[in-house]
């Protein structure tokens, strides 16, 4: 009986030991947290219906956000310290957590970028531009077919035209403060 006893315990201390790791992997998949909303927010699901969105669910990679008249607050670290708002009559899509990446379907957001990771940048795409920066407060907008970014600090954001597959088109403008 001793014998048999020794392996039971490592097997379930292998598997206590396991477990936590396993589903920390799991749940740990890139995703944004949603800090607040006020107002009508969707989450545009992947078939194509929408559920309200609440403070404190999770946006994973490639999830769409559209506002009505609310506004919700993304964050995209643990600590809240990159957070951006999505505006009211909005659509946005967190196309990739880390490098941070949003494209603008239509309206607007206000990035407040604290401490993004060691070499990683935040994106704002629209499809006209590209806003690039590494810390700072900005605004983008896209409306009417024209895009709109607003440096509010005195960190550099580098804009970029975009063709019309998406891609960057030619250098980059450094827009002043």
């Amino acid at each position: 009986m001793r014998r048999f006893l020794l392996p039971a315990v490592f097997l379930l201390s292998l598997a206590a030991w396991v477990y936590p790791v396993s589903s920390w992997v799991e749940s740990s998949e890139l995703a944004c947290e949603v800090m607040s909303v006020e107002g009508a927010v969707n989450l545009i699901q992947e078939d194509g219906s929408s559920i309200s969105l609440k403070e404190g669910e999770l946006v994973k990679e490639q999830g769409v956000i559209e506002t009505h008249a609310g506004t919700a607050d993304i964050s995209f670290d643990k600590d809240w310290n990159n957070i951006v708002r999505v505006e009211s009559e909005s659509k946005v899509k967190i196309t990739s957590s880390w490098p941070s990446k949003v494209e603008i379907h239509r309206g607007g957001v206000f990035a407040k970028l604290g401490k993004l990771p060691k070499e990683s940048t935040f994106e704002v795409q629209t499809p006209t531009a590209i806003a690039s920066v590494r810390g700072t407060e900005y605004r983008a907008v896209f409306k009417d077919g024209e895009t709109q970014i607003y440096n509010f600090s005195s960190s550099q954001v580098f804009v970029t035209s975009v063709d019309g597959l998406g891609n960057k088109a030619g250098e980059s403008t450094v827009l002043p403060k």
